[in-house]
């Protein structure tokens, strides 16, 4: 499937079109294109090349990808889906994520509860390569546990499980 083509006709979300051309071998052209999604101007764009970079990486897919430069784009202002998929790629690199601490900072503030469970996520990722954050890892875990939201609550209890493994 043509990476390119998927993109172009997709609605910026999940669909079989994006998932099937994730799982083929790319060409330089297409790593680039994705990458460059991240910096468009259009919403629609950004989302979708933001969820493939993800799922190459998911799948162990992203040789030869610019990961670090996909991921500057959370410098600027993005569609929150896009935010999404880029703080969900953290867990597969969380080395290339460090130079973004700060707006995983800023995200664990969202008024979207899906954004503060990645951000927390993201944070923790982060956590377990740079033993700094880790007393700060630990009391965001501990007040999102005593958080309103469900989903926030029990992604809580298993980053803490997380945290744990990382410190034995």
């Amino acid at each position: 499937m043509d990476v390119i083509a998927a993109v172009e006709e997709s609605n910026g979300r999940k669909n079989p079109t994006l998932l099937a051309a994730a799982k083929g071998s790319l060409t330089d052209v297409e790593r680039a294109y994705l990458v460059d999604c991240c910096h468009d101007d259009d919403p629609t764009r950004v989302c979708a090349g933001s969820f493939m970079i993800r799922r190459l990486l998911e799948l162990e897919n992203a040789r030869g990808l610019d990961v670090a430069r996909a991921f500057s784009a959370l410098k600027r202002e993005l569609p929150w889906p896009a935010i999404f998929h880029l703080l969900q790629s953290f867990r597969y690199a969380p080395a290339l994520g460090l130079p973004h601490e700060k707006i995983v900072r800023t995200t664990l503030d969202s008024e979207r509860t899906a954004l503060r469970v990645v951000a927390l996520d993201a944070f923790v990722h982060l956590a377990t390569i740079n033993a700094q954050l880790l007393s700060e890892a630990q009391e965001r875990i501990f007040v999102a546990g005593q958080d309103a939201k469900p989903s926030l609550r029990a992604r809580a209890r298993f980053l803490a499980g997380v945290l744990a493994a990382n410190a034995a």
